[in-house]
């Protein structure tokens, strides 16, 4: 089974979707998604990987956001601003099962004034394994 999609001009939760496209398939007991992109005023971002049908199935995704607008961003979604310019990258991958989800996120953010604080350049990771939050220190 293959299915793709195509959105123009909707909305996903509180975001205002410029496009967005998805093409997925069926493997045995998966969904992979070939290729997902989505674009709002705010945000582009593309996504690839694989979902298991069950519960206990393993979940390998990937997904990779950029903006130029986290303020808005951030605001369209919370409702709550937060003083902060600049350019930021973020790839995230997303493992584990359903039950036990397991994230890594790291970030690159460039020309960054946050709250008033000049930052030329910015980056990390963040881990999330169940409930524990850790953020890996460079060796």
């Amino acid at each position: 089974m293959r299915g793709n999609a195509r959105v123009t001009g909707g909305t996903l939760g509180p975001l205002t979707l410029d496009t967005a496209d998805l093409a997925v398939h069926a493997a045995r007991e998966r969904i992979v998604i070939d290729r997902a992109e989505m674009t709002t005023p705010e945000l582009s971002a593309t996504a690839a990987g694989s979902l298991g049908l069950f519960a206990a199935e393993p979940i390998d995704l990937q997904v990779h956001a950029a903006t130029n607008h986290l303020a808005q961003l951030v605001y369209d979604a919370s409702r709550r601003r937060v003083p902060i310019t600049g350019s930021f990258e973020s790839t995230l991958s997303v493992g584990g099962t359903y039950r036990a989800p397991t994230l890594a996120a790291g970030f690159d953010a460039t020309s960054v004034l946050a709250y008033g604080i000049p930052i030329t350049s910015l980056f990390g990771e963040v881990r999330l394994r169940g409930h524990e939050l850790c953020f890996p220190m460079p060796a």
